[in-house]
């Protein structure tokens, strides 16, 4: 895994960052940063049945060591849509995660606009 030291790629225009999805339900690989401070995220649900019912919850995860993880962020989706959410004090490793409670789903994207974090 690299890392990604946000002083170096922020700009005024608010840099993007990925968050890897897998294609099946579960948590995709971790991202490290440095320096990280307020980070907002921006997730992506397309819904591809046509059930009366569907539900899928997509979840940040953030970790001080890349092997404990806590939920920070999270949506249920009930149709095709996004979510924006702001997270003011986030860890350095991130990750993001799908489970579908309902229908047939596809997630292409968890974007992540980190902040570098106040100097001191």
């Amino acid at each position: 895994m690299a890392a990604i030291d946000v002083i170096e790629l922020y700009t005024d225009f608010g840099p993007s960052v990925g968050l890897p999805l897998p294609n099946d339900p579960g948590a995709g690989d971790a991202v490290q940063f440095d320096n990280l401070g307020r980070t907002s995220f921006k997730l992506h649900a397309k819904a591809l049945s046509g059930q009366d019912t569907l539900s899928l919850t997509v979840t940040v995860e953030d970790s001080t060591d890349g092997d404990n993880w806590s939920e920070i962020a999270s949506n249920e989706f009930t149709d095709t849509g996004s979510y924006f959410v702001t997270v003011d004090t986030p860890n350095a490793y991130l990750r993001a995660s799908w489970t579908v409670d309902d229908g047939d789903w596809h997630v292409p994207s968890a974007v992540a606009f980190p902040e570098p974090a106040p100097v001191a």
